[in-house]
């Protein structure tokens, strides 16, 4: 018996062997639009979240404390998600692997195990537990939404400009955000 390779199908004719991060096997699980690749891979001594490119092959996520990790989903900005010790995260190349439960109120009562995809918005849909209802430990599918933060310009013309402001309004102005 031989062991799996995540393969990469480039065209009709052409496949792509995604190797390993040093072990015996890999598995792939999500691509974006630019062709990189996530999923898990057995570096000989556990199995880690990977993502792949063509310029730089595998790369070893690693893990949030020790033991197994794996990418569930990647989005176009290269941002991936999946679950490492019982717990979801998200990766970035800048900051490297986060627990999502760190980003959340912990007296929410969730705890998120599993990031399964992510959009260019940051949008991650994910399964958690929610440890205070009365069903138990039953597994929820949640959407985790970034907090975000709009920069808007207000351009206030006073007078007879197309958009006045009535400084006789108690401290209201009307806007409209555009």
């Amino acid at each position: 018996l031989g062991w799996n390779h995540a393969l990469l199908w480039n065209t009709p004719t052409t496949v792509t062997d995604l190797g390993t991060l040093g072990g015996v096997s890999s598995d792939a699980y999500g691509i974006n639009d630019f062709g990189q690749v996530v999923g898990r891979s057995n570096n000989g001594a556990s199995t880690h979240a990977f993502t792949w490119t063509h310029s730089t092959g595998m790369v070893d996520l690693g893990t949030l404390a020790g033991g197994v990790s794996e990418a569930y989903g990647i989005n176009n900005v290269g941002q991936v998600v999946g679950h490492s010790g019982g717990r979801a995260f998200v990766w970035e190349a800048e900051t490297g692997m986060v627990d999502l439960n760190g980003l959340t109120d912990p007296a929410s009562g969730w705890l998120i195990q599993e990031g399964d995809a992510i959009n260019d918005n940051g949008w991650i849909a994910a399964y958690a537990y929610h440890l205070n209802l009365p069903d138990g430990l039953a597994a929820h599918t949640v959407l985790l939404l970034p907090d975000t933060k709009i920069e808007v310009a207000i351009d206030i013309k006073p007078g007879s400009a197309t958009n006045p402001v009535n400084l006789k309004s108690n401290g209201t102005t009307p806007v409209a955000i555009l």
